[in-house]
């Protein structure tokens, strides 16, 4: 599995993981379970914090710590970096089904008889 990351406004780029860690540090810290999430009952300070708790374990994960605050690194996330973020999240909540799904195929094929 490749590891995604994110880019501050400061150069810095920042390792970003979603697992058991991350969820259950957030869950533990917010009382917000991942369904209230999957329902869409997620605001932007609601994605900010997992964010952070996401880069924590990243860092983490690469052997580095992760001094920043959750308020510093939203203040270093560009309106780009948000949506990329979006994105990588979205990419690891999916399921291995959902992953299948959103394989683009080949349009059909459509024939006209005269």
């Amino acid at each position: 599995m490749k590891a995604d990351y994110l880019k501050l406004t400061n150069g810095r780029e920042v390792r970003v993981e979603w697992n058991m860690n991350s969820m259950g540090a957030f869950t533990t810290d917010t009382g917000i379970e991942m369904t209230s999430m999957a329902a869409g009952k997620a605001d932007i300070f609601t994605l900010r914090k997992v964010a952070w708790y996401m880069a924590k374990e990243g860092e983490e994960i690469d052997g580095r710590s992760f001094e920043l605050t959750e308020v510093e690194m939203g203040s270093l996330l560009s309106q780009g970096e948000v949506i990329a973020f979006m994105k990588t999240f979205a990419s690891q909540t999916a399921t291995t089904e959902q992953k299948k799904n959103t394989q683009k195929g080949r349009s059909p094929r459509i024939f006209f008889r005269r």
